[in-house]
């Protein structure tokens, strides 16, 4: 069965969510199938509140098994910067990625905030777009496959990273997280959570 990651980043211009959909499929192919992105832009709200698409992007990442952040911008995307918070307070295995060849914020070591760095079970993936789009012949498809395999690669290292936390500890945590955010869950949601912990932990 396919791991599900979440896919988390700007979806507000068309670029973004062609390049989004592109990048997910190229990861697919280039997992041989083992990672399935979930896009929040793919994702159905019933009702077109902003709370309603909070909810549904925060039930989804947590149903996940690992998840990647665009850290891309001069200024990262705070809504991105909120779900990779949430991510880590659930111990769900992460990659951050930036192709923008520019940095943003203040540490030494990372090219974004020093607060975001030092997390546990985070890989970091560095690519500048446009050495890469000029390594892919200036073929779109072809640099989305190439980094794929870059990202599957992080992916499989975050994965193997060991839990924070034991299974119980974890359950609880998801017991805890959807109150603190005051997010309501119903009794399937909290099936579907149960079911993904215990993919995660391979129980």
């Amino acid at each position: 069965m396919a791991r599900r990651v979440y896919f988390a980043g700007e979806l507000f211009k068309a670029q973004d969510l062609i390049g989004n959909t592109l990048l997910a499929e190229a990861i697919a192919e280039a997992s041989e199938g083992r990672y399935a992105c979930v896009l929040p832009q793919d994702l159905e709200v019933d009702r077109p509140r902003s709370q309603a698409i909070r909810d549904a992007d925060l039930r989804a990442l947590l149903e996940c098994d690992l998840a990647l952040f665009h850290f891309d911008g001069t200024e990262l995307d705070a809504g991105t910067v909120t779900e990779y918070l949430v991510a880590k307070f659930a111990d769900l295995p992460a990659v951050l990625l930036r192709t923008d060849l520019r940095r943003a914020g203040d540490s030494d070591r990372d090219p974004w905030n020093l607060m975001l760095g030092h997390w546990p079970r985070t890989r970091k993936l560095v690519v500048p777009a446009l050495g890469l789009y000029a390594a892919s012949g200036r073929d779109p498809r072809q640099m989305a496959k190439r980094l794929a395999r870059r990202v599957v690669t992080a992916l499989d290292h975050a994965a193997a990273a060991k839990p924070v936390v034991g299974m119980d500890q974890a359950w609880e945590l998801l017991n805890v997280l959807p109150k603190l955010m005051g997010l309501k869950l119903t009794a399937a949601e909290k099936r579907r959570l149960r079911r993904a912990l215990t993919r995660r932990f391979g129980a």
